[in-house]
């Protein structure tokens, strides 16, 4: 009886909140296009070199 009843409320939370299942795959690429932002603002800011800058913006975007 009891699991039934947490069964009924955890399907209801889902199909009121659906965010909560895909929330943790939504900030990550949210942190990445922030810190690409940052980077692109340092960047026009002059304070990163033209080299500092794309050497960066390849660590970030996973390259080698």
């Amino acid at each position: 009886m009891f699991v039934g009843a947490l069964i009924l409320v955890v399907v209801i939370l889902l199909i009121m909140r659906p965010d909560l299942i895909r929330s943790s795959e939504r900030s990550d690429s949210r942190r990445v296009s922030t810190a690409e932002e940052i980077l692109k603002e340092r960047y026009a800011r002059g304070e990163l070199s033209t080299e500092e800058y794309k050497s960066k913006l390849n660590d970030l975007r996973g390259g080698a």
